[in-house]
């Protein structure tokens, strides 16, 4: 089995830009250059974390979510 790649440079850029936003400022609002991430409310409880997907027709998808129950056990 191989590794899915999801080649879209918008897509790796608002995933790695999204740490180094965090670490710039501590907060991943305030972007060091701009990306798709959409602006949220990072400490909106412990059940919000940011997904980074794609979509069934290869667009990337990053949107803020509710984090599964089952997540939050185990982390």
């Amino acid at each position: 089995i191989q590794p899915a790649h999801f080649e879209d440079p918008s897509f790796i850029k608002a995933f790695s830009q999204s740490f180094m936003d965090f670490v710039v400022s501590g907060d991943p609002n305030r972007k060091v250059s701009s990306t798709i991430t959409p602006s949220w409310v990072p400490w909106d409880g412990p059940e919000t974390e940011m997904l980074f997907n794609k979509t069934s027709g290869g667009a990337p998808d990053v949107k803020a979510v509710k984090a599964s129950g089952a997540l939050l056990r185990r982390c």
